[in-house]
């Protein structure tokens, strides 16, 4: 499991991608170095989830995507978002959310998380394990299941 080390700022309608630095744990050698993304060390079923806590504003909309990133046979690259969060922000609280899927992924395939919001201005992804006394920090887990039949 990935996790953010430091607060992440997040512009009006920008796509960006989680920057979750910080290895918690890595059981079967999802994760290298400093990257920001999991890697799917062998073919078969994952789990996958990421979550975030935006800082409190009451405007616009908050998305979560998970984006897999799968090479093919003539070495380009595929995108898919099997898992998408779309929240309405929480008038003075922290909006917090979690995208989840289960894809059958080759071995190679990259999962990173993104972020996207709407405010009207620069919103903060939190790295703490609390925030406003919620439960909050960003994290990125990718879980083998088995094989795909």
């Amino acid at each position: 499991m990935l996790t953010l080390s430091t607060d992440q700022f997040v512009g009006d309608n920008t796509v960006a991608e989680l920057a979750v630095d910080t290895e918690q744990f890595d059981v079967g050698g999802l994760h290298a170095g400093s990257d920001t993304f999991l890697t799917a060390p062998i073919g078969g079923v994952y789990a996958i989830s990421a979550s975030i806590c935006w800082s409190p504003d009451a405007t616009g909309v908050r998305l979560l995507l998970l984006q897999v990133a799968h090479d093919d046979a003539g070495g380009g690259t595929g995108h898919r978002r099997p898992g998408v969060s779309s929240a309405a922000p929480v008038t003075g609280a922290p909006t917090c959310q979690t995208a989840q899927a289960l894809l059958s992924m080759v071995a190679g395939d990259r999962v990173a998380a993104r972020s996207l919001q709407t405010s009207g201005g620069t919103l903060l992804i939190s790295s703490d394990a609390v925030l406003g006394g919620v439960d909050a920090g960003a994290n990125l887990s990718m879980v083998w299941m088995g094989p795909a039949s």
